[in-house]
């Protein structure tokens, strides 16, 4: 798994929900994760899609990760939907602002997609 950002203190990260199991070895996501930001801008911000909430946005071959403003949790309350539906692996954790319990913003990491569906509409990306 990446490292999770939250600065030097690593109690500024709170785990939300954790459904990825590494069972040894190195992990491979099997989606374009181009195609995947695509796809969440547009969940992000429907009406523009240019105009994205997602930041951060970094991948490799191993997972995805990006975050959103706590402001915009109902959209990370809708990519957690999406992501869950589809049978998804990943974690959400908040970050919190330095020496407080004031969330700052949600980081998402996306390890592997389950779901066929899903998979062939990025595909039709």
């Amino acid at each position: 798994m990446g490292n999770f950002k939250g600065g030097d203190n690593t109690e500024d990260c709170n785990m939300l929900y954790f459904t990825h199991q590494n069972i040894g070895g190195r992990t491979l996501i099997n989606f374009d994760s181009n195609k995947f930001k695509q796809i969440l801008d547009v969940v992000s911000n429907p009406p523009n899609p240019k105009d994205t909430k997602v930041r951060s946005y970094y991948s490799d071959q191993e997972y995805v990760s990006f975050e959103l403003d706590f402001e915009n949790v109902d959209v990370a309350l809708r990519i957690a939907g999406l992501l869950g539906k589809h049978a998804t692996n990943f974690t959400i954790t908040t970050l919190n602002f330095p020496d407080t319990n004031k969330i700052d913003s949600i980081q998402f990491m996306v390890f592997k997609i389950n779901d066929a569906e899903l998979l062939k509409i990025l595909d039709q990306i």
